[in-house]
């Protein structure tokens, strides 16, 4: 999505549905082009529907022409564009189907690791760590995308016991019931290249989170009120809602009447302070570094990636077969980056 004539910053959220923030000045003619991310193939069979204010009145019908210019009328400079595209058939535009719905993490310090009294050894010493901002998907990535990522010639990356099928003409789908389950059975592997594909086809940068990322996620920041006071609560809580476990807001051992394995995607609400969910359970998630029992100790305070190499890769977050000290956003797991497993699963980080 491009924005020309005078725009002064631009911020995106993705998925069905968008809403575009745009800043510049009233009375500006702004040039608005959806189209350009698609190749000219594609672009010819996509319609495109606008709502200019995002104030629920669309201001086209689906329509061919993918640029559109208006004259900017702001309050607080800031103008909000909502789009909807489809294909000419009238079904969803392949590519949003495959982007994630993401929550953006401000740049900003927390406290990470386990004071002595508690966690392990390898979650210490506890320690502010400073962080650029991103954004995280909301949910884990579910069997309906990952489907996606098979079909487009990475069939290498399946393993039988997702609960993904192949059909007979060698088309992957999920398996009836389980679209919006998370994808299990993942390895290190078959996450990244999932990544690099899905960088390719939107033009985004996608990645995985690296393991302070995913910590500061599921924790939260310190926030400073304005006489330089911690103002957010907790900043060192042990769950990604707070400092009491709470047996039915996350899916682990103790919670398995209903779903007896993976449960589907968002279902249970003890998300983080930023609106992410299934950080504590479901599925544990991989993430992009080096796994070392010793690297609190030597860990840089800014943008921490991890050791320059390792034999096992850090996995986070717990699953459903974890009991509750398992959940902690301390907590610190490792494996072989080749293992599957049926509690492995993962999410995207989104870096501009």
């Amino acid at each position: 999505f491009q924005a020309e004539d005078g725009i002064r910053d631009v911020e995106r959220s993705r998925g069905l549905g968008d809403v575009y923030k745009r800043q510049g000045s009233s009375g500006k003619l702004v040039t608005l082009d959806a189209g350009y991310s698609y190749d000219s193939e594609d672009q010819n069979n996509l319609l495109f529907k606008w709502d200019l204010n995002n104030d629920g009145i669309w201001d086209t019908e689906y329509i061919e022409e993918s640029v559109i210019s208006f004259e900017l009328n702001l309050s607080n400079d800031v103008n909000y564009v909502k789009l909807l595209v489809r294909d000419q058939q009238g079904g969803m535009d392949s590519t949003l189907r495959i982007v994630p719905e993401m929550v953006y993490i401000p740049a900003g310090s927390f406290i990470r690791g386990s004071d002595p009294d508690e966690g392990n050894p390898d979650e210490r010493p506890e320690k502010e760590i400073s962080i650029s901002d991103f954004y995280i998907d909301k949910f884990e990535v579910t069997n309906a995308q990952y489907t996606y990522f098979l079909n487009d010639g990475n069939s290498e990356h399946y393993y039988f016991e997702m609960k993904i099928e192949e059909n007979s003409s060698g088309k992957f789908m999920p398996v009836k019931g389980w679209e919006n389950f998370p994808v299990s059975y993942i390895n290190w592997f078959d996450a990244k290249a999932y990544l690099i594909w899905l960088s390719k086809k939107t033009g985004l940068n996608y990645r995985l989170p690296t393991e302070a990322e995913w910590e500061k996620a599921a924790r939260g920041g310190i926030y400073l009120d304005s006489s330089g006071s911690v103002s957010n609560p907790l900043p060192e809580r042990i769950y990604p809602w707070g400092n009491n476990f709470e047996t039915n807001i996350a899916h682990y051992s103790g919670n398995l009447s209903e779903f007896p394995t993976t449960a589907p995607s968002g279902y249970y609400n003890g998300k983080s302070p930023y609106g992410v969910f299934d950080l504590a359970g479901n599925v544990s998630e991989w993430v992009s570094d080096w796994y070392s029992d010793k690297y609190y100790s030597t860990a840089q305070p800014i943008d921490p990636e991890g050791p320059e190499t390792g034999f096992y890769r850090v996995i986070r977050g717990g699953s459903f077969e974890s009991d509750a000290d398992q959940l902690r956003v301390a907590k610190r797991e490792s494996f072989l980056p080749g293992m599957r497993g049926a509690t492995n699963g993962f999410r995207c980080v989104l870096k501009y």
